[in-house]
């Protein structure tokens, strides 16, 4: 057999394995995969104690409940970690998704929040709830 007609073989099989899964109705690998998209509001207060918090929101409501959101410093180099909050059930506070981190802000530094992703997909599946990242924003006490 040519060089040519072994370089044939994997686009070869491939084409078979597509054709044999439009046939038997067996969904390609990728269908197994969905994102959905995750926002958050983000403000500090300091009403009652210093204080980041929000509200998750997403299409999805498996991807509002028992999010894990960090919140960070920014700073030159690597920004600091400075605390995290993660809701074990049915948020509580103003409603579905609400979240909050008491810390102690410092005036003039400014701050932003991450959401982290979820994987909330059968073994098997991806199905992932995207982080998110919100803008910066600086304390001014």
């Amino acid at each position: 057999m040519s060089l040519a007609r072994w370089n044939r073989l994997p686009v070869l099989g491939a084409l078979i394995a597509a054709t044999a899964a439009l046939l038997t109705g067996v969904p390609p690998a990728d269908a197994h995969r969905a994102d959905w998209r995750t926002t958050t509001s983000f403000g500090m207060t300091a009403s009652g104690g210093e204080a980041a918090l929000g509200t998750i929101s997403s299409p999805k409501a498996r991807c509002v409940n028992k999010r894990k959101v960090v919140l960070f410093e920014v700073r030159p180099g690597r920004d600091r970690r400075v605390g995290i909050d993660r809701r074990s059930g049915r948020p509580r506070g103003n409603g579905d998704g609400y979240w909050v981190i008491p810390t102690d802000l410092r005036p003039t530094k400014s701050y932003y929040a991450r959401v982290l992703a979820k994987d909330v997909g059968p073994a098997g599946h991806r199905h992932r709830c995207r982080a998110y990242r919100t803008s910066t924003i600086p304390w001014a006490s």
